[in-house]
């Protein structure tokens, strides 16, 4: 059940985003949850490594570390809307 009303909450933020005319999704997950990154690629998810962040990711990172999540368990993924 709960796995249903994440893809709807995904679909309806894609869906959004495609009506807004946006060129891709992007996420930040936890890497240590076995079934967090094979749901997002299911569904056209890939991880965005370090060397491909844009400002906006270091500033996501920054954000992240400031409230204490654990950086090292932490990935930015992103879809290409098209």
């Amino acid at each position: 059940m709960a796995a249903r009303a994440s893809a709807a909450l995904l679909a309806a933020a894609e869906h959004e985003a495609r009506r807004r005319d946006l060129s891709r999704l992007t996420l930040a997950t936890f890497r240590d949850v076995p079934w967090n990154r094979p749901f997002y690629e299911r569904r056209g998810f890939l991880e965005v490594l370090p060397d491909d962040w844009t400002p906006a990711f270091f500033l996501l990172h920054a954000g992240e570390e400031l409230s204490g999540l654990p950086l090292e368990n932490r990935l930015f993924m992103r879809k290409e809307l098209g």
